[in-house]
């Protein structure tokens, strides 16, 4: 079925290609592709010069990766798709 929807959203005038070239998804996959990319290495960066070093409980630990993480990953996804749309 996926093999299907990609072949017909190769042809020029489908209505699959125009339903995936619409603006708001298009911004939608941009940001988290974006996301994806930088996840990972914010998620270890905390675990080492943050959680680790001050040695918290695991509970504590885990809550504040998520907290440091979801918003560091938010605003540094967010830089990359500014610097994107400047290029």
């Amino acid at each position: 079925m996926a093999s299907g929807l990609c072949c017909q959203a190769a042809l020029p005038t489908s209505r699959t290609r125009r339903a995936l070239e619409w603006v708001p998804l298009v911004a939608i996959g941009q940001f988290s592709f974006s996301l994806y990319l930088v996840h990972a290495p914010l998620l270890a960066a905390v675990w080492v010069f943050f959680v680790k070093p001050v040695g918290l409980a695991s509970g504590a630990g885990l809550a504040l990766m998520v907290s440091v993480v979801m918003l560091a990953t938010v605003a540094a996804t967010g830089s990359i798709g500014r610097s994107r749309d400047r290029s």
